[in-house]
């Protein structure tokens, strides 16, 4: 049965993990006991790279510091298909075209087959102009070869994800995502009991059956394809509903400010919400996630805490609360808000260190002029 699962991970040049990540999805040295590597593929290699492995090591050298070195975009592959080589390639190409140097490794691994596509965000090696005495390596990640920018942008993962629907229903017609009030099925316990077992197995047979309806293939019963329409129908409904009380509940806590004043102190404090990108999350929650590179100020924020003064973490805890009372009167879930909250209180301490700096060396002392000499 399909999975539609697509995430996507970059990493900077100064954490030099490209040659490793490399090294990792193609199952070769250190790695060589993954077993479930059943095709590599590198494409659009510059002439002096020897192989995708010695292309990242090479970017995490060249490329600036605080830049990216690539990208990865891990997604899963449908049971259905009968070459997952080809259907993994086929997503690949249309995705990246030959515009950017990349390794595809498809994993085999019982009932999770999977790809990892890591690539650069460079252009086309044609594209830089070579002379003779020229480091072409250098060349290639500076400036003369700029970086894609529809990559950067928060459209970008979106497209990336319609595509890889329609890929998806190239081989079930009429596939449909997954809800997120899909019932949980729970655990397997050895100690729980028959009831929590008996519950678990119902729990498990109507969502399967439910998924069965969704990835029905029309045939020659009405009765079936008319339970299908009822079935997303009624996902349809659930949804809105469930969306509905959402938006009610938030606007109805906005009234009072003890209830705001509540859920910030007892269900999401800013220890919390820098934890929370590291969670399982809804996918709108996942996509706000990557587009604004939470994880990585969520991260850099609580590095920053340590050298924070008493009076400055006061002040950062102020901020973040006000922003996270600015996300629920805009109608946003406690997660949702723990994540605006964080990224954007990140942004306002680097402003203030950057403002901090500005000022330290505007109103640096100057030195004493040196005595003249006497003629």
């Amino acid at each position: 049965m399909a999975t539609f699962y697509l995430r996507t991970r970059t990493s900077r040049a100064s954490a030099a993990r490209g040659a490793a990540h490399a090294n990792y999805i193609a199952g070769n040295d250190r790695y060589a006991h993954k077993d479930e590597v059943i095709a590599v593929i590198d494409r659009n290699l510059p002439s002096w790279a020897k192989d995708a492995r010695h292309f990242f090591e090479i970017a995490d050298t060249k490329e600036r510091l605080n830049g990216r070195s690539y990208r990865t975009v891990i997604f899963a592959i449908p049971n259905e298909t009968q070459n997952k080589v080809q259907w993994a390639q086929d997503y690949a190409d249309e995705l990246l075209g030959n515009r950017h140097a990349y390794r595809l490794a498809i994993h085999d691994k019982p009932n999770n087959p999977h790809a990892h596509l890591m690539f650069s965000e460079r252009g086309a090696p044609a594209a830089l102009k070579r002379s003779l005495n020229q480091d072409e390596q250098k060349n290639y990640f500076s400036q003369q070869n700029p970086k894609d920018r529809e990559i950067s942008k928060r459209g970008w993962l979106t497209k990336a994800k319609e595509l890889y629907l329609r890929h998806i229903r190239r081989i079930c017609p009429r596939y449909e995502p997954p809800n997120r009030l899909e019932a949980k099925i729970g655990p397997v316990l050895k100690d729980a009991g028959p009831t929590y077992e008996a519950k678990r197995k119902e729990r498990e047979a109507l969502v399967l059956k439910r998924r069965t309806m969704r990835n029905y293939q029309p045939s020659h019963s009405p009765a079936l394809e008319k339970m299908t329409l009822e079935v997303m129908a009624e996902d349809a409904a659930n949804e809105l509903a469930g969306v509905n009380e959402e938006l009610e509940a938030l606007r109805s806590s906005t009234i009072n400010a003890e209830p705001i004043q509540m859920t910030y102190n007892e269900f999401l404090p800013l220890a919390e919400g820098l934890t929370l990108h590291r969670q399982a999350l809804r996918p709108v929650l996942q996509d706000y996630i990557t587009q604004n590179e939470v994880d990585k100020k969520a991260d850099w924020l609580a590095q920053r805490w340590h050298s924070l003064a008493p009076e400055q973490r006061q002040t950062t805890q102020n901020i973040y609360k006000a922003y996270f009372e600015q996300g629920l009167s805009a109608g946003r879930t406690p997660e949702a808000c723990a994540l605006y909250a964080v990224a954007n209180t990140a942004q306002a301490v680097r402003k203030a260190d950057e403002k901090t700096r500005v000022d330290a060396l505007r109103h640096k002392p100057k030195a004493a002029p040196k005595p003249r000499p006497r003629m």
